[in-house]
């Protein structure tokens, strides 16, 4: 809660600075100050840049990795509901190569695909491995691939 509190007061400091201040270098000299007041193990990053002109005011440290307040996690989640939509629901789908599955059988790899869903849980899995049974399959002669090629590759973070 202290990191956004100071999130907010430094933005409503940046505020009243830019209003007051006349020139890039004034406004840098002033977030400057600013910054050298935080603790020591204060991590920060800061870029403002002016759209209409197409310059960079001030940067410091902009392009540190750095985990996500919970306040910028709110403004992910807005777009990922304006664009998706609330009824969106995120999956995880089985593939496979084998058309046939009236033997018995299901030859190949068995590929289970996620697309997001952070919830999936063991009874989900059984629900998966009921439906096989359903559609009467007993042998997989293939692999069961767990396939996440709908991400990225960045696995870890160095912080």
């Amino acid at each position: 809660m202290r990191v956004i509190v100071k999130r907010i007061l430094f933005l409503f400091l940046f505020l009243s600075i830019s209003a007051s201040a006349s020139s890039k270098e004034e406004i840098a000299n002033r977030i400057k100050a600013l910054l050298s007041t935080l603790p020591a193990n204060t991590i920060s990053g800061v870029l403002i840049y002016n759209p209409l002109i197409q310059d960079t005011i001030f940067a410091s440290n902009e392009k540190r990795p750095m985990t996500p307040a919970s306040l910028t996690k709110l403004f992910t989640t807005s777009t990922s509901l304006s664009v998706m939509g609330g009824e969106h629901k995120l999956s995880t789908k089985l593939f496979s190569e084998d058309q046939d599955l009236k033997d018995g059988v299901l030859n190949g790899n068995l590929y289970i695909k996620g697309f997001g869903n952070s919830v999936f849980t063991d009874s989900d899995l059984e629900s998966f491995v009921n439906k096989l049974k359903e559609k009467g399959v007993k042998v997989i002669t293939g692999s069961i691939v767990g396939d996440d090629s709908f991400f990225d590759d960045v696995y870890t973070r160095e912080d």
